[in-house]
């Protein structure tokens, strides 16, 4: 009775719904539920035009009483007819939790028959389709407004049409159905069920045309070992496999070979078409796969012949920079350093070839300095990769700290190191910089170089000497305290020190006037829902008031949201302002930790594993669930479907289908078996966990495959991480392994406990 007087008086006082967001916010779910049933009692009217009865059945779907929110639902129908859509969608969505999907088809078809908001459409429609799927009357399909579809839903539609045929045993019309998709299209999920549906009915295609469409489908999403003899059987009597349609299947056909580990049938693959090949720039191409097939397999000789050969096709052509840095590294590893060293003078002859030329210049001198060379070579190289303009700072740094260690120069070497810590603090050469700043040689000089710099007056002095010396040492936390108070006495800096979240009854939406319906949902603290209302009511250019949005969308579980909100802001991140000195409840809205208890079930209590299954999906995904890539990768670990198959027959378990990878669960334990069977085939399992935290050839591997890793692996003179980094041969998986080793360095650094989530709020170790 106190509670309700308490809710009558506010709901006469203040708006309602601030009270309701707070409880939101706050994980009080059941408390907001009891609130907002308290407001109704007071004042139905006003709780129907604000929709109490959506908000209620939002919060007893989220407490786990999906009947009663099936009921509120409903309501919501009648009562706030401007929400009646997003209504209806929610209350298909429960009864199809609740196990009934020819009911949950009923309301989909109905919302969609009547007129969705656009928005709507698509995951209404992907919820009708779904749950016709499991059960639904295929009748309902008929009202289905197909021309408001968007391309990709309207794909989707034409094979439930035609999966329903077959429920039906209308053999014709599905056939109709499956040739339209497989004709029309060849990238999508659809053509690639279209194709399973076909070959599953017809396991022989009739010509050579099906053979292409049904192999191209299979192999536009991996599945190889399906698509291979279809492939074949579409070139079979191909009188011209230099240009056209045959020359794209060959091509086709050579990588999936190649993605398959065959690499000498990939190899003869692409012989055949490189010598068919009309244009100069397809003969490059196909020389250039035919070569890096031998060089997998160990041919080097061979595939050095055939990198230059690939150069000569096109000397200027857009395989030309590539071939040549190819060419360089092979005579390096085949010690002719000359001619090697011939090449990259030639490299840096075209602006077009800069990047090839950095990355050549660097190989050849972390070669140089992993074998303790001292001398100007490694020095010029460095300045060669410099000038370029296509190397990246922290590493040329770090390279620069290592020679000056060859040299003896122990103040050059901490100096280059804190470039390094400066640049990107959570890089993994960053990482290695911290561990070489404590080895014997170095220790003496960094804490006089620390000591020094706490002498200072400057944000940069006080920084370096907290980093050298870190917060156990007196005068490394009086050089945090000073730097603190220099950032705190300038405003547009001490935000980001000090930040806390706007308070709910502060934020400008209370005074606006709410004419859509996305808007009057966002203020229901319905985060999803009013996702196009976000930007104009927390505006980017109010900081705080935008960082807060980032927080509230981590608190509803929008952690993808969270992240591309967070990131945009974080572009604006003032120069001066020190990464690890950025506030943790910031950073942790860059880096955030959903799905803990699933990652926590699957890796155990290791943390180095836990991070590192996190930060995968953080970055193949941003834990979007229904991520898809352009090579068919899927969900939050983003895994192809053959490897997904093959990981759950490992588990024990039956067939997974293509849309289960998009299911959380599905998608986290199967990440980590692929993350686990990958660490204990390069020995990064759990023996070298504690002593190697970083696990670059595991990650490597999971972005380019486990062969391709390897092969890096024998570029290398030592098991040093920072070697395997700098000679990653794809500029697309050097930058993945920086990213996942940079995500796991934060999280390490910001969650103490992983499962509770409490931060690690500690200064660097000393």
């Amino acid at each position: 009775m106190i509670l309700r007087l308490a809710s009558m008086l506010l709901a006469a006082t203040i708006d309602p719904r601030i009270g309701l967001v707070e409880l939101q916010g706050a994980g009080e779910n059941e408390r907001a539920l009891e609130e907002a049933k308290c407001l109704a009692d007071a004042e139905p009217g006003r709780a129907r035009a604000i929709g109490l009865d959506f908000l209620r059945g939002h919060l007893l779907e989220r407490l786990g009483r999906l009947s009663e929110g099936t009921e509120a639902f409903a309501l919501a129908i009648g009562a706030t007819p401007d929400l009646a859509p997003w209504a209806r969608y929610r209350l298909a969505a429960v009864q199809e939790q609740l196990g009934h999907p020819e009911v949950a088809a009923g309301i989909s078809a109905t919302l969609l028959a009547q007129g969705a908001p656009k928005r709507l459409i698509p995951p209404a429609a992907t919820l009708l389709f779904r749950t016709v799927r499991r059960g639904g009357d295929c009748r309902l399909l008929r009202g289905v407004p197909i021309a408001t579809l968007p391309p990709g839903t309207a794909r989707d539609f034409r094979l439930v049409v035609a999966e329903c045929h077959l429920r039906h045993d209308r053999t014709a019309e599905a056939r109709q159905e499956l040739e339209h998709l497989l004709a029309s299209g060849a990238s999508d999920l659809a053509a690639f069920r279209a194709a399973e549906l076909w070959l599953a009915l017809w396991p022989q295609p009739a010509d050579r045309e099906l053979a292409r469409a049904l192999g191209t489908a299979l192999a536009r999403q991996r599945d190889f070992t399906a698509a291979i003899p279809l492939l074949e059987r579409a070139l079979v009597g191909s009188t011209d496999s230099g240009s056209g349609r045959d020359a794209e299947t060959l091509y086709l056909l050579a990588r999936a070979e190649f993605w398959s580990g065959r690499y000498p049938e990939a190899a003869r693959h692409f012989d055949r078409l490189a010598a068919a090949a009309k244009s100069p720039t397809m003969r490059a191409d196909a020389r250039y796969q035919q070569a890096r097939s031998l060089e997998l397999v160990g041919d080097w000789p061979r595939a050095l012949v055939l990198f230059d050969q690939a150069y000569t096709a096109e000397p200027l052509g857009e395989w030309s920079g590539a071939a040549l840095l190819a060419s360089f590294r092979l005579r390096w590893l085949s010690g002719d350093e000359a001619g090697a060293a011939r090449l990259l003078d030639h490299l840096a002859t075209q602006r077009s070839w800069r990047p090839s030329l950095a990355r050549g210049a660097i190989f050849a001198a972390v070669s140089e300095i992993v074998r303790g060379d001292s001398s100007e070579r490694p020095a010029h190289r460095l300045r060669t990769a410099e000038r370029t303009g296509a190397a990246a700072g922290e590493e040329l740094a770090y390279w620069r700290g290592r020679l000056a260690e060859l040299r003896s120069d122990p103040e050059a070497a901490v100096g280059h190191y804190l470039e390094v810590l400066r640049e990107r603090p959570f890089h993994p050469l960053a990482t290695a910089a911290r561990g070489r700043l404590e080895r014997p040689e170095l220790a003496p000089a960094a804490e006089r170089i620390g000591r020094r710099r706490s002498a200072g007056r400057s944000l940069e002095d006080a920084w370096a000497a907290w980093t050298l010396l870190g917060e156990s040492d007196s005068a490394g936390l009086l050089a945090r305290q000073r730097g603190s108070a220099l950032l705190r006495a300038q405003p547009a800096l001490a935000l980001w020190i000090d930040w806390q979240p706007v308070p709910v009854a502060s934020w400008p939406i209370w005074t606006a006037v709410l004419l859509q319906p996305e808007e009057r949902l966002l203020a229901l603290g319905l985060w999803s829902e009013g996702s196009p209302a976000q930007a104009r009511h927390f505006p980017s250019q109010q900081r705080q008031l935008a960082f807060t949005l980032a927080h509230q969308l981590d608190a509803a579980g929008a952690s993808d949201r969270a992240i591309e909100v967070a990131e945009r802001l974080f572009q604006g991140r003032p120069q001066p302002l020190p990464a690890e000195w950025v506030a943790v409840d910031l950073r942790r809205l860059l880096y955030p930790l959903p799905y803990r208890a699933e990652l926590g079930k699957r890796v155990g209590s290791n943390p180095v594993d836990l991070f590192l299954l996190a930060a995968v999906m953080r970055e193949e995904s941003r834990f979007q669930t229904e991520a898809v890539s352009p090579a068919a990768a899927r969900g939050l670990a983003q895994l192809v479907l053959p490897t997904a198959r093959r990981l759950a027959r490992k588990l024990g378990w039956g067939e997974v289908r293509a849309e289960e990878l998009h299911q959380p669960a599905i998608s986290i334990a199967l990440g980590a078996a692929y993350l686990a069977e990958l660490k204990l085939r390069f020995g990064e399992g759990p023996s070298a966990a504690a002593a190697a935290p970083m696990s670059p050839l595991t990650i490597a591997a999971y972005n380019a495959g486990e062969d391709q890793a390897t092969l890096w692996r024998r570029y290398c003179q030592t098991a040093e991480p920072e070697e395997y980094l700098a000679k990653v041969g794809f500029r697309e998986t050097r930058s993945y392994l920086v990213r996942v080793l940079e995500s796991q360095a934060q999280y390490a650094a910001l969650y103490a406990d992983p499962v509770a989530g409490r931060p690690n709020r500690a200064g660097p170790a000393r």
